[in-house]
């Protein structure tokens, strides 16, 4: 296999085909469920960062995250009291 073959198979496998099921994973979620799954991806990165990159553990990564997740439960209970 060339280069450009195995570029190719990259962009396919790591790139379109995440994209592909996670368009299709939000047109059958609600609307809240796709909102909070895509602001996780942040949090995703940075702790995949801490964990295979060696990322140092700040105060700052965590008081960000921690104000993510509480952000993100707001927005889920907001919608469950709004959906009664």
């Amino acid at each position: 296999m060339t280069l450009m073959n195995h570029l190719f198979l990259i962009l396919l496998l790591l790139n379109d085909l995440p994209k592909t099921v996670q368009t299709f994973a939000q047109s059958i979620m609600p609307a809240v469920s796709v909102a909070v799954i895509l602001t996780m991806e942040c949090l995703f990165a940075a702790i995949f960062g801490v964990i295979f990159l060696k990322d140092p553990i700040t105060v700052r990564i965590v008081f960000g995250s921690v104000l993510m997740l509480i952000g993100m439960y707001v927005i889920i209970l907001n919608d469950k009291i709004m959906t009664r």
